[in-house]
């Protein structure tokens, strides 16, 4: 497909990764890549996957100087709670290697602008400190700093509700499921 002139998606990431793991090469597009890239932001960093945090990791974190003044930035914006994309390669694994990384200054945003304050103490209150699956992904408690007044959610009832139905055998397929 790639010698036909034709690449998917996975090929582009693919052959990024051998460029910039190339050992010939390599070292040169790396510093071209980072002469001309002094900020990179990857939005939705939890829907990376190894390939491309590879890519980035080798290009614009593992090998900078921090204690340079003119080194560039990396900054990863994501919420692994959020990672959907799976199905594509996106693997919560990246993620949670980034995050384990000692030369990473990791920050959480500590204020919420668009949720309804209520809410987010019922929230705050129900989850706490609640790691999903790993301590580095953990709840962050939030405080509301919406323009929206408290409790503007209007017409549904209480801010928060849990709805429960308990178990009922002639609603299950025959999986038990």
């Amino acid at each position: 497909r790639i010698a036909s002139g034709l690449m998917s998606f996975d090929d582009l990431i693919s052959e990024m990764l051998r460029v910039v793991e190339d050992p010939i090469i390599g070292p040169s597009v790396r510093a071209a890549l980072r002469s001309k890239y002094k900020l990179v932001m990857i939005d939705e960093f939890q829907d990376t996957d190894a390939l491309q945090w590879r890519i980035f990791d080798r290009t614009f974190f593992g090998e900078i100087d921090q204690s340079d003044p003119s080194a560039l930035a990396l900054v990863m914006v994501g919420d692994p709670k959020q990672a959907i994309y799976r199905f594509r390669g996106a693997d919560i694994e990246a993620y949670l290697t980034a995050v384990r990384s000692p030369r990473l200054d990791r920050r959480q945003m500590s204020n919420n602008f668009r949720s309804d304050s209520a809410l987010i103490g019922v929230m705050n209150g129900l989850l706490g400190d609640f790691a999903f699956g790993d301590k580095a992904i953990s709840y962050v408690q939030v405080q509301s700093k919406a323009k929206c007044p408290p409790n503007a959610l209007m017409g549904g009832g209480d801010t928060f509700q849990i709805r429960w139905l308990p178990k009922h055998d002639e609603l299950l397929s025959a999986k038990g499921n």
